[in-house]
């Protein structure tokens, strides 16, 4: 005789019981009313209406707490980690939005560390490197071993959903680890300086001398013994080094000397390093497809040091172009500051690379995170030197300065330029000084013979008003950058490492883990080698034109997925039992002494 779906109000707002339970992450009372034919909480809309009402914004803050609580995700989704990645992903996106939202950011990262917590949970609860392998490879087999789509389908959720706990625990770090370093020797992982000298030695002659012949071994030879070696992601990761310090090397060469028309080599080896240095650009572009294919278009872009390298290559082919263009490099051309650029972020490119070191990867966090204080820096000290110069371009644009010529500060151009100049440490206060100059015309009396002539003479006059007005407004401009500001940002700046040190081992085993999983599950061949096509490739191609399946169907993944959520259930059941009837016991106990103390 009880309606599950009656509607209630609830300071002011009109909820379900599923809702109410659901938010409160009650599991027993939401497995009672989805049994008992409760309807499930639709997601809520996006609305940024700036006349929203308070109880609609309280309404929807309500309902996603239901819909991404651990309780109803586990009883109504069918893999409740995915589910809870991507509810993760949408709190925390709601919790950084404009408009309405952003009053309730707060309560939504509340929400997603609730939501966090409940995958990290269901992870824990893996007991053994097998379970947690299968979980994170999702288990699809790939018939096809060039490039599956499909292969770590979880755990490259986890990055695109930002599931930085979840990457950063023990467990799924200890595979991420075992897959970085598998194919290497065994005796790769030795500890000592020694040890780590003659490994290192044995990767540069491996991936840097040899490259070539394990190159053509896997091309032509699959399933030879040195295919396993050159498959490991640890190699694949050298080798790509190796091959970009060559690409920078000849694009050193090429620019400094070649283009510099400085004759080291002979016309044929200049010939030859130029036409080395468009096939490793060939390479690399075509490395940057394949990434591209497998990370997704969007993912891709997203991705600040995929942008860096479409702007290294882009800057590769206007180069190309320029020199083609130009026939001859003269000065003034566009073609050297293109190249200029090209070698600046070229090199920059190999910074990413950093992450991988522990030291040198938190510097890097703390470097970029701080990018946001320093653009809002910029913004406000932007706006102080366009006005300071504007001042001083209408104080000073009739005057002149001691030496009879304009000021620095008299046009609008230069006067940006000196005051951004006076931030590092250049002093300006030289062009405070304004004169009024005048030409009169006396007769010289001494000269009798042309009286007549009149003779110009250049009077100077010291005008101390537009001089002290100089001088207050030169140190105000000094007060507000130099004192206000630039310590202001400083302090921005230190807090924002303070916050990231908080949390640096988590982002810098996330960012780690981003870079590992591309060399685990990318190409194996680095450029130019990779423009040549492998076995692997070509019967992917011909699987793919012929339209058969290429992934067996994964079961076992959601079997295992089901059975960690029915543990967490119990567990959480048990728990929430415990508490229940601890407080029936502790109400019996304050009943029975309130009874004797009535009697």
């Amino acid at each position: 005789m009880v309606d599950v779906n009656c509607k209630v109000e609830v300071e002011g707002i009109q909820v379900t019981p599923l809702l109410i339970a659901a938010e409160k992450n009650d599991f027993q009372m939401v497995h009672c009313l989805l049994n008992k034919g409760a309807e499930r909480v639709m997601e809520p809309k996006k609305n940024t209406a700036y006349d929203e009402d308070i109880t609609v914004g309280l309404l929807r803050l309500k309902e996603y707490g239901a819909i991404s609580s651990p309780a109803y995700i586990c009883f109504t989704s069918e893999n409740p980690l995915l589910s809870a990645f991507h509810f993760s992903r949408l709190l925390r996106c709601m919790s950084t939005s404009s408009g309405i939202h952003m009053i309730y950011s707060e309560d939504y990262l509340k929400l997603v560390d609730r939501a966090d917590d409940f995958t990290v949970a269901l992870l824990e609860l893996c007991k053994n490197k097998e379970t947690v392998s299968s979980l994170l490879k999702d288990c699809c087999k790939s018939k096809t071993k060039w490039w599956n789509k499909e292969d770590w389908k979880t755990l490259r959720e986890a990055f695109d959903k930002k599931q930085k706990k979840f990457v950063a625990d023990s467990k799924t770090q200890h595979v991420i680890q075992s897959a970085w370093i598998d194919g290497q020797p065994f005796w790769a992982e030795n500890s000592g300086i020694c040890w780590k000298l003659i490994y290192a030695i044995f990767l540069l002659i491996m991936c840097g001398a040899l490259q070539p012949i394990l190159a053509l071994s896997h091309i032509f030879i699959p399933c030879s013994p040195v295919s396993r070696f050159i498959k490991s992601p640890k190699t694949k990761f050298t080798m790509r080094m190796i091959s970009y310090a060559t690409f920078f090397c000849l694009l050193i060469i090429k620019e400094a000397l070649i283009s510099q028309h400085v004759h080291v080599f002979s016309p044929q080896g200049e010939r030859i390093i130029i036409v080395l240095l468009y096939i490793w650009t060939m390479g690399f572009l075509l490395g940057e497809v394949q990434q591209a294919f497998c990370q997704g278009a969007w993912q891709y872009c997203c991705d600040l040091w995929n942008v860096l390298d479409i702007t290294v290559l882009l800057l590769i082919f206007a180069s190309i172009v320029l020199q083609s263009i130009g026939h001859e490099v003269v000065a003034g051309n566009p073609y050297f500051a293109v190249t200029s650029l090209l070698v600046t972020l070229a090199l920059l490119r190999g910074m990413q690379f950093f992450y991988l070191h522990e030291k040198l990867g938190s510097m890097l966090l703390s470097f970029t995170s701080m990018a946001g204080d320093v653009f809002a820096f910029i913004c406000l000290f932007l706006i102080v030197v366009f006005s300071f110069a504007m001042s001083f371009h209408v104080l000073h644009h009739y005057y002149y300065s001691e030496d009879g010529g304009k000021t620095a500060l008299s046009t609008f151009r230069t006067g940006i330029a000196t005051l951004l100049w006076t931030i590092f440490g250049k002093d300006a206060t030289d062009q405070m000084d304004v004169y009024d100059l005048r030409y009169t015309n006396f007769t010289d009396g001494s000269n009798t013979s042309n009286t007549s002539v009149p003779v110009f003479t250049l009077e100077k006059s010291h005008l101390v008003i537009t001089t002290t007005t100089s001088y207050i407004l030169y140190c105000v401009f000094c007060f507000l950058t130099l004192l206000i500001l630039l310590n202001l940002c400083i302090a921005m700046m230190s807090d924002t490492f303070t916050k990231i040190q908080d949390n640096i081992d988590i982002e810098w085993k996330f960012e780690r883990s981003k870079i590992w999983m591309d060399f685990i599950a990318g190409p194996v061949l680095a450029s130019p080698f990779n423009i040549v096509p492998t076995y692997e490739f070509l019967r992917s191609c011909v699987k793919w034109i012929k339209g058969g399946p290429s992934e067996m169907p994964c079961i076992y993944e959601k079997q295992l997925v089901r059975m960690l959520t029915l543990h967490y259930i119990n567990k959480h059941m048990l728990g929430q039992k415990e508490y229940v009837c601890s407080s029936e016991d502790s109400d019996h106990r304050i009943s029975g002494v309130t009874t004797e103390s009535n009697v």
